[in-house]
């Protein structure tokens, strides 16, 4: 049994040290929409940008990737999604409009079955399965971010009151056995950590974030629906938000033209500002494991499973 336990503890160790050597594959790059100049500029982990597309975007604001690595772009100005496939990793900056005709689409987000839902200005979300777009979801006043928990549940941002006394508020859309359902019951009201609020996103552990156009705010709620403000230096009108790997937040800073990194304390630095035009929506983009990374998982299975003899006693 010592012997079996030792190849095994071998084969743990072994594989932690391949998937921890570097790798430029595992790096993950932060993409910017710019409404200002309708181009999605893509930054490295240093913040230095290019222009990744600009052909068919109009006012560009949410975008979200899939599984697969594709990306999708909401085109607050034409009224479309445009899509930005990836194909053996590498992500083509030429997009295919995959729908149109919507009522300025902002928020963007994709569930683990690849369907795509987008907030958009008509009170709905509407959920596009093979380029056929239905509606999900009747929201007053203005529905804006969208995000998928790690259980399925949708999240939903909405801004604004109106006549009939409604407010600010997330609302949250409950998944059970894999169906999500198309009522919503609110997550967390109008509040300081929810004021105007624009786009969402989750860390690792669960805890969801939104921005605060409304207070120049990042609010922080924990899984239970308790909000604390995670952020407010350095902001001013923060539109998309992205997590990268390290659970290091990215905030589009709107009314300053910058990219915001906040580390897991809420302490700020300023990401990138050239390239930044107006910025809306951010993604970072999953990257596909990397050779190290597969190696390891291979070494790892085929270790695991040696069996050494047992010594007689």
């Amino acid at each position: 049994m010592k012997a079996i336990l030792a190849v095994s503890t071998t084969s743990f160790a072994l594989s932690l040290f391949l998937l921890a050597a570097p790798s430029n594959s595992r790096a993950q790059n932060l993409f910017v929409a710019n409404g200002g100049n309708n181009t999605i500029e893509e930054f490295n982990s240093s913040g230095v940008g290019t222009v990744f597309a600009s052909s068919g975007l109009d006012v560009p604001e949410g975008m979200a990737f899939d599984s697969a690595g594709n990306l999708y772009v909401a085109n607050e100005g034409g009224g479309t999604i445009v899509e930005f496939s990836s194909s053996g990793g590498v992500l083509r900056n030429v997009g295919t409009v995959i729908a149109s005709g919507l009522n300025i689409p902002r928020g963007l987000a994709v569930d683990a079955a690849g369907n795509l839902y987008v907030a958009s200005d008509g009170y709905s979300v509407l959920k596009i399965t093979s380029g056929v777009g239905t509606l999900f979801a009747s929201t007053r006043p203005t529905p804006i971010g969208l995000a998928f928990d790690s259980s399925g549940n949708l999240y939903v941002a909405i801004q604004g009151g109106d006549a009939n006394g409604i407010t600010d508020r997330i609302e949250e859309f409950n998944s059970s056995g894999g169906v999500l359902s198309s009522n919503g019951t609110v997550f967390a009201g109008a509040s300081w950590e929810v004021n105007y609020p624009s786009y969402l996103a989750f860390d690792k552990s669960g805890n969801l974030y939104v921005g605060n156009p409304g207070n120049n705010t990042v609010g922080e709620f924990n899984p239970s629906g308790v909000g604390t403000v995670f952020a407010s230096s350095g902001l001013n009108n923060p539109q998309g938000m992205a997590f990268d790997n390290s659970g290091n937040l990215y905030v589009a800073n709107g009314g300053n033209n910058t990219i915001e990194e906040f580390n897991s304390s809420g302490v700020g630095k300023v990401f990138a500002s050239s390239g930044v035009n107006q910025p809306f929506g951010l993604a970072i983009q999953v990257p596909e494991p990397s050779t190290w990374a597969m190696v390891a998982m291979g070494i790892g299975t085929l270790l695991g499973g040696l069996r050494l003899p047992r010594r007689s006693s």
